[in-house]
């Protein structure tokens, strides 16, 4: 019960800083302090969906164990990357709020009356100060000329068996110093019965919880999507959402969902004017063939996967 308290915790800590510093919702809260240490920068994640439920929203993160090293051929000086990581500024955040209820109610029915009352009052207190950590696109973009990925790793090889998406932590929020989160919540009760004689009882419970963030701990991350093929991998910088995004603040609901197509489709195409004409013709050649044909488009688009 005290893992699971200091669960719900550390959640309701971690939700509560992203929203005070990522109105965009750009970054992911991390649910559990026992799994900080694998949403580190240059981290490799999984993203995966939860049943869509009351309580749990879909798609979500998990861990890989890996690191984007890990899975990337040895380069010429022999160096780590983690050397591109770099310490940004910090942000101090407190809080201290006590929210209270009253409540009563009243029977009577000569010649007996029942009285009942109660009070609630919970308190959260804490002060923290997350620093950011990050991974510039221009040193990743560097990365990738030169280091190409292990496709002999066991990780790689799993990988290629799945439909499972990868994406790379490019930035996080870690707690600069060690930090206390206290939680209290203390209630009062009280019951009065007057039949011919008076009974009255009185209680007042009160429970405490504090958890303790260790400094160092990762209380929210950025991802960009990571793509592999052949040794080569490519990093996302605008995947669909963020594009979907991008159509709606530029065309705005008046094109509606033409709208979106458009710049998707803008996107996706926009290799083109780098093909030679005779490479270009394939493709489109291609395109009007399994438009055509829907086996052979599933067909393609099983090869296009593998």
């Amino acid at each position: 019960f005290q893992n699971l308290s200091h669960s719900r915790m550390f959640k309701k800590l971690t939700k509560f800083i992203v929203n005070q510093m990522d109105p965009c919702k750009d970054l992911v809260p991390v649910e559990s302090i026992a799994d900080n240490e694998h949403f580190r920068p240059l981290y490799l994640l999984k993203k995966k969906s939860k049943p869509k439920t009351l309580f749990h929203s879909a798609p979500y993160y998990q861990r890989t164990g890996f690191t984007l090293d890990d899975v990337l051929l040895p380069g010429k000086d022999g160096k780590s990357i983690e050397s591109l990581i770099q310490d940004c500024s910090q942000f101090p955040l407190t809080k201290d709020s006590t929210d209270e209820a009253d409540g009563g109610l009243s029977v009577s029915v000569d010649p007996a009356s029942v009285g009942l009352k109660g009070a609630a009052c919970l308190s959260k207190e804490f002060s923290i100060t997350p620093q950011k950590k990050s991974v510039s696109l221009d040193s990743l973009e560097a990365l990738r000329r030169e280091r190409e990925i292990n496709m002999d790793h066991s990780f790689i090889q799993q990988l290629r068996k799945t439909n499972i998406s990868l994406y790379l932590v490019t930035e996080i929020l870690e707690a600069s110093e060690e930090a206390v989160y206290k939680e209290s919540t203390k209630a009062d009760g009280g019951f009065k019965a007057k039949v011919y004689a008076t009974l009255c009882a009185q209680r007042t419970r009160e429970d405490k919880q504090s958890i303790v963030i260790p400094k160092g701990c990762t209380l929210a991350f950025r991802t960009i999507p990571l793509h592999i093929r052949d040794g080569a991998w490519d990093l996302d910088y605008f995947p669909a959402e963020a594009v979907r995004k991008q159509a709606y603040v530029a065309d705005g609901p008046s094109l509606g969902k033409l709208g979106l197509v458009m710049t998707e489709v803008k996107y996706s195409c926009r290799i083109f004017p780098k093909v030679s004409p005779d490479l270009l013709l394939i493709v489109f050649n291609t395109i009007k063939a399994v438009m055509r044909d829907k086996n052979l488009l599933q067909e393609l688009s099983q090869k296009v996967n593998e």
